[in-house]
């Protein structure tokens, strides 16, 4: 079975410049590294944007959205700052690796990222819900 280089294809990603800001604030103390250094690899390759000028169908904080990883397990969280994180409620913070893939995509993208079992896994975004506030 072929592996695919999780560099192979990145999609544009979007990000607005307050949601830039607050994420970096994180890295420097995130325990999982490998995760801090794939977030930081992903804003560094983001185009910031305002936020006025964000189409609704891109992954900000306090989106929902429905995802599939490998086209099979069907998701749908709200992506959040950690302090406000609670998978029983499907609150996923940006600063785990899904959370991190998610961020900046748009409805119809796909990603790789590394899981827990460090093997790539296909992340691909199927719709998303506008946060209902700015952050």
């Amino acid at each position: 079975m072929k592996h695919h280089d999780p560099t192979e294809y990145m999609p544009d990603i979007l990000i607005t410049e307050r949601d830039e800001q607050k994420i970096l604030s994180f890295i420097p103390v995130m325990k999982d590294r490998n995760t801090a250094r794939y977030l930081l690899s992903e804003l560094e390759r983001a185009r910031v944007v305002e936020d006025r000028n964000l189409p609704n169908t891109v992954v900000r904080m306090g989106s929902t959205v429905t995802y599939l990883i490998n086209g099979q397990s069907r998701r749908t969280v709200k992506v959040v700052y950690p302090g406000e994180a609670d998978l029983e409620q499907n609150r996923l913070s940006v600063l785990t690796p899904v959370g991190a893939a998610l961020i900046g995509m748009s409805s119809g993208q796909s990603t790789w990222y590394e899981g827990p079992d460090s093997r790539p896994h296909r992340l691909s975004v199927v719709t998303v819900i506008p946060s209902d506030t700015t952050n």
